[in-house]
């Protein structure tokens, strides 16, 4: 069984232009999370997860990821060294969320994983998760996996 893509992010020079790209070119609804900084993007639709769009952090070029749920952290990390890839951040506890790490594949491009189980299956009309990413600490909104096993918190 593969492991989910469970959230998206895009980062760059200006966020503001970023964000009207998207939800121009894509319908995608767009939530200010951090004004004029970082927006939760909602592209809607069946099967669709859930991102965020902001500005790179100290000005940088930025950057496009995704994150993957996965049930071992440093197994998976082990493993993509294994495979040409490299560790970027290691294992890291995010208040009140889940543990996450970022890795380079063996092009450079950045990825994220999330721990598993974490279940995110929401327990009210908006469900969030507070993501330390590159970019900053945000509250993201996450699409549903792993029902049953673990609710966030609220």
């Amino acid at each position: 069984m593969g492991y989910p893509v469970v959230h998206f992010e895009v980062v760059g020079r200006d966020a503001q232009a970023l964000q009207g790209f998207y939800r121009d070119a894509f319908d995608w609804q767009m939530e200010e999370a951090i004004p004029g900084f970082y927006a939760m993007a909602h592209p809607g639709g069946e099967g669709g997860i859930n991102g965020g769009i902001g500005a790179a952090m100290n000005s940088g070029a930025g950057h496009v990821t995704f994150y993957v749920a996965v049930p071992d952290l440093e197994a998976a990390l082990s493993k993509i060294e294994s495979l040409g890839g490299s560790t970027v951040m290691r294992p890291t506890e995010v208040p009140e969320g889940p543990t996450i790490a970022m890795f380079a594949d063996p092009e450079g491009h950045l990825v994220g994983l999330l721990k598993m189980p974490y279940c995110l299956v929401p327990t009210s009309k908006e469900l969030s998760l507070r993501v330390l990413t590159l970019a900053g600490l945000w509250w993201v909104p996450l699409t549903p996996i792993c029902p049953g096993i673990r609710r966030m918190p609220t």
